[in-house]
């Protein structure tokens, strides 16, 4: 990410996730938590039961993923009167 009025700083944003496949004993329900930094400092970070029961640590790590991915892309839809966000070309997944 970067602001479109600084042509060569870039904004660095991370993000990670992980899954814990039916972490609850108890429902089989699997946990996600993530964290998200914005230039190496913590500014989102949540921990919860999935939303529906997984079948497999893929599927969960997957829900997992889809769960940052959401956090960090909502704020770029909004536009603002003196700058717009704009995303990067790429985006590595590890």
């Amino acid at each position: 990410m970067k602001p479109e009025d600084d042509n060569n700083k870039l904004w660095e944003l991370k993000a990670y996730s992980d899954a814990d496949f039916a972490g609850d004993k108890e429902t089989c329900i699997s946990v996600t938590g993530y964290a998200v930094y914005f230039m190496n400092v913590p500014v989102c970070w949540r921990s919860r039961g999935q939303k529906s029961v997984t079948l497999s640590t893929t599927e969960a790590e997957y829900v997992a993923c889809s769960e940052v991915v959401k956090e960090v892309f909502y704020p770029a839809t909004f536009k603002t009167s003196t700058s717009r966000i704009t995303i990067a070309d790429s985006c590595t997944l590890r």
